[in-house]
């Protein structure tokens, strides 16, 4: 009984572990994707992008 106590610990640990690095992993590349596209975007584009970073915020 213990020791399946203990693997369901273990499972619940790795499991949000794996789901915040998920999370980081997503937050760093829309980062950079922002960067590049402001980079390479006239104004007018960058504004309907982030528009949708906005919206993607929210959700």
């Amino acid at each position: 009984m213990q020791e399946l106590f203990q693997k369901r610990l273990l499972f619940i640990h790795l499991f949000w572990l794996a789901a915040l690095k998920f999370l980081l992993f997503f937050q760093s590349l829309r980062i950079v994707l922002t960067f590049l596209l402001s980079k390479y975007c006239t104004p007018t584009e960058l504004k309907s992008v982030s528009d949708i970073v906005f919206i993607y915020n929210k959700v």
